[in-house]
């Protein structure tokens, strides 16, 4: 797997094998992956917490300078979070990468956002790590059919998170194509 130290754009498709062994593989071995400017994760997690998994990965990379998170949660009846008792995927520590900085990050990009937990914890921690003279823009894109008031609530949050020199941008998905979401 290691044929780079250094790529532009690390495209990771996740899917993690269910139970500890396989959460276990899944750390051994993102040791492996290069460095890389822009971080494209893509997420179809069954079996383990997207969160601690997405912020595992971010953790690994402290140059990066564009996130790009998309998180494809499929129907409900697919989605069967770890019930194993001990798995690392539920640990708080997890949560908080040990002194993990992104001076260098200028953008997060975030496709399918629903305004779950898990994607409101990433973001704010993101936010929380990142140089905000240096963070150029925040754009969370989602569907139609997930804008609800809970979600433009964690979106104002978001919001007024950001520094004011930051482009702080939701799209919504219509029948009309891309429309930002209005508060």
């Amino acid at each position: 797997m290691r044929l780079f130290d250094t790529v532009n754009e690390l495209r990771l498709d996740l899917s993690v094998s269910q139970g500890i062994e396989g959460y276990q593989s899944f750390l051994k071995a993102t040791d492996k992956v290069p460095i890389c400017q822009t971080l494209w994760i893509v997420s179809c997690m069954d079996h383990h917490a997207f969160a601690s998994t997405t912020m595992h990965l971010l953790g690994k990379w402290r140059c990066m300078r564009k996130s790009k998170l998309y998180a494809d949660p499929g129907p409900p009846s697919r989605i069967n979070r770890c019930m194993t008792l001990g798995c690392p995927c539920h640990l708080p520590e997890i949560y908080r990468p040990n002194n993990t900085t992104f001076d260098s990050l200028e953008e997060i990009d975030i496709d399918n956002f629903t305004g779950s937990g898990e994607q409101e914890k990433i973001i704010k921690f993101l936010l929380s790590r990142c140089n905000a003279a240096t963070l150029k823009s925040v754009e969370n894109t989602m569907a139609h059919k997930f804008v609800s008031s809970a979600v433009k609530r964690v979106c104002k949050e978001i919001h007024n998170i950001c520094h004011s020199n930051s482009k702080v941008i939701f799209n919504v998905v219509g029948d009309m194509g891309l429309e930002p979401l209005l508060f």
